[in-house]
């Protein structure tokens, strides 16, 4: 963590705590643009902060990963602009909608059994510390001009008395967007810092933000990327499942990703043996029946660790970690003998928590089974 903090182009250690200063300069100006109808009574109660404390941030290993590198997570509960940052979400949350977009692995699960590219080359593409990496500054320009285009007189070159009621609001804008993501104070191991580029994990606009950027770039870069090749794109998040055509080059598509945005990194994945793993499904192409199959994918880290039944938790608790799984398995698996075989799993994860086998048969009895995802 020590070595993650000491990026300078993302983290500066700062000598005092700023919460009380912070906090007061954010009342007044939230009193300002309520009183100037920039922001709703309901906008001001939900951004108002009061007694405020620092943000914490931990890391959490990737254990599925070379080195096990950490993910930078921020406690952001209480802290000054834990309140701004959701009223802000509303405001941007039309901005981070894209048509690639998928909302869950079920959509995607949906995606596949309507696509007509059975047969094309499957490819799974993921950004390199999204969160961290993001550019902030490029991306709250990006922001501004899609809310606040620059007028065309350009009196943002002006003082704010000469200033159009446009420009304005650009600025306080922007303002709220920085106090919201670049001017975050967190403590670690007793030092305090502030993160002025990129976002932590935790923070209300963290995913809006990375969001917005990642639609910026693929509607930036769309034209080009099929123009390479590419014939369908699902993103979540930061993970994206491509369809390429087989004699594509996959270099030059990473090439045009990668040249998007110097801090912005791609890697990618291709398929082996007619499968590839997105998410928490695992595609298996059928080429005899040109149709896909999808089960249930867990990485090789992964330990079966549950609640225990034993445990000192509510048993409804109990159950509901057993129902979630039987209920992803049959939204996931696209066929008897894979939901089969994954019910047996699920046996056997319940049984190593000390689950009684006939509850779990149980729970599995009363859902809803209707037809595997695929059928």
């Amino acid at each position: 963590m020590e070595e993650l903090l000491g990026d300078n182009t993302k983290f500066k250690l700062v000598d005092n705590d700023p919460t009380i200063t912070n906090e007061d300069q954010l009342i007044r100006l939230l009193s300002r643009l309520k009183k100037d109808n920039f922001i709703t009574e309901a906008e001001y109660k939900v951004a108002k902060p009061s007694g405020s404390r620092l943000a914490r941030l931990y890391g959490l290993p990737k254990l599925h990963k070379e080195n096990c590198p950490l993910r930078p997570v921020m406690s952001a509960i209480k802290t000054v602009n834990y309140g701004l940052g959701k009223m802000l979400t509303s405001r941007l949350s039309h901005l981070r909608q894209s048509q690639y977009v998928i909302k869950d692995s079920s959509d995607f699960v949906t995606k596949l059994t309507n696509t007509k590219n059975v047969d094309k080359l499957m490819i799974y593409f993921d950004v390199v510390s999204l969160f961290t990496n993001v550019p902030l500054t490029f991306t709250i320009d990006y922001i501004l001009d899609q809310l606040y285009p620059v007028c065309s007189t350009s009196c943002l070159q002006l003082s704010k008395s000469k200033q159009c009621v446009d420009c304005k609001r650009r600025i306080d804008f922007q303002t709220l967007l920085e106090i919201a993501t670049s001017k975050t104070h967190f403590s670690f191991n007793n030092k305090i810092y502030v993160q002025h580029d990129g976002v932590a994990m935790g923070a209300p606009l963290a995913p809006i933000i990375a969001d917005i950027f990642m639609a910026y770039l693929e509607t930036t870069l769309m034209d080009e990327l099929i123009s390479l090749g590419v014939c369908e794109w699902h993103r979540y998040v930061d993970d994206t499942f491509v369809f390429i055509n087989p004699n594509a080059n996959v270099n030059d598509i990473l090439s045009v990703l990668n040249g998007f945005h110097p801090s912005m990194k791609f890697t990618y994945k291709v398929e082996k043996d007619n499968e590839l793993e997105f998410l928490e499904v695992k595609v298996i192409r059928i080429p005899e029946r040109h149709t896909f199959e999808t089960t249930i994918y867990r990485k090789p880290t992964f330990t079966g660790l549950s609640t225990n039944w034993n445990s000192y938790v509510p048993i409804e608790y109990k159950k509901s970690s057993i129902t979630s799984m039987i209920d992803r398995a049959l939204r996931i698996c696209s066929t008897y003998q894979l939901l089969s075989t994954e019910f047996n799993e699920i046996r056997k994860i319940a049984k190593l928590n000390d689950y009684p086998t006939s509850m779990v048969d149980t729970r599995a009895l009363t859902r809803p089974l209707g037809l595997p995802a695929c059928l």
